[in-house]
């Protein structure tokens, strides 16, 4: 599952959940302002959004995003061999 932890007025937080969408990947999104405590202890020292978690592992914001769905993708089609 994806959690991606974005603000209302986002770009990338947008692009995040239309890669999600275009991927036809469950994901969750929630909005930084509804709950600053639980962004600031699940990734102390950022403060910046889209911040990401892949299976609950934090993986970084859109570009690391991008990259895991893309593998996936890759690998469902049986031409990605890592």
């Amino acid at each position: 599952m994806i959690t991606i932890y974005g603000s209302a007025n986002c770009v990338w937080c947008l692009k995040c959940i239309q890669l999600c969408q275009t991927a036809e990947m469950e994901y969750e999104y929630r909005l930084v302002e509804n709950d600053v405590d639980d962004f600031k202890k699940r990734f102390p020292g950022e403060n910046v959004v889209p911040q990401i978690l892949w299976n609950e592992e934090h993986i970084g914001g859109y570009e690391q995003l991008a990259q895991k769905v893309n593998e996936v993708l890759i690998n469902e089609n049986g031409e990605y061999d890592d």
